[in-house]
């Protein structure tokens, strides 16, 4: 594999820092756990999990096409997705809200809570841009096999996430009802994970510029 193991280290921490980062997703997975239990709560994980992935796909296909066509348009690509990730980081540092409240959703079986996740992510043109822009940065210049590259990457991609909102799924009242009674809680992981992200970015834009 023509990833190395500290490369493959930053971008499973950065996806990381991405996913504990209160949002969309985490509010989808807190509102089915409270709902339907630590079921409901892995069948929202597992719908919006395979619907990053189906990006993942479409990432590897679209990045293969622009590196055929042009390799300076594939390194300016990565400068940007790197730049993009320290932007992430300057807006969380920023950012002053949290989530307040995390209600229960809709009470449903293991089945139409998956696909409503699935089809969250899939219809949503943001995760695409930012799936297209995020993976890029991490596959080496001198990679011999850029897709598969990228297809490892959206597999560690997958399985990272998985396991950062298992305790969402598993414990969600008990998180839902910490969020609600300490929003400080919300705004503080917000700030750490701007910080973490502002410096991944930095080394990122650095180490593709020098």
């Amino acid at each position: 594999m023509d990833i190395s193991f500290t490369t493959l280290v930053l971008f499973a921490t950065s996806v990381a820092i991405l996913m504990i980062t209160p949002g969309a997703d985490m509010i989808y997975i807190l509102s089915n756990s409270i709902s339907n239990g630590a079921r409901g709560g892995m069948a929202a994980i597992l719908g919006v999990a395979s619907g990053a992935f189906c990006y993942v796909l479409l990432a590897i296909a679209g990045v293969a096409a622009l590196i055929a066509a042009s390799p300076l348009l594939y390194g300016l690509l990565v400068i940007a997705g790197a730049a993009y990730l320290s932007w992430l980081g300057v807006g969380l540092l920023r950012s002053g809200q949290s989530v307040i409240q995390v209600q229960g959703g809709i009470r449903a079986t293991f089945w139409p809570v998956y696909r409503r996740g699935l089809m969250t992510n899939v219809l949503n043109p943001k995760a695409m841009m930012f799936t297209l822009s995020f993976m890029p940065q991490f596959i080496p210049q001198h990679a011999s096999h850029k897709a598969l590259s990228m297809l490892y990457l959206g597999v560690v991609l997958v399985v990272v996430m998985i396991l950062v909102e298992l305790p969402l799924a598993l414990c969600g009242r008990q998180i839902g009802l910490k969020l609600g009674n300490n929003p400080r809680i919300g705004v503080w992981i917000n700030r750490v994970a701007g910080a973490l992200l502002l410096s991944i970015g930095v080394f990122l834009v650095l180490s593709n510029v020098f």
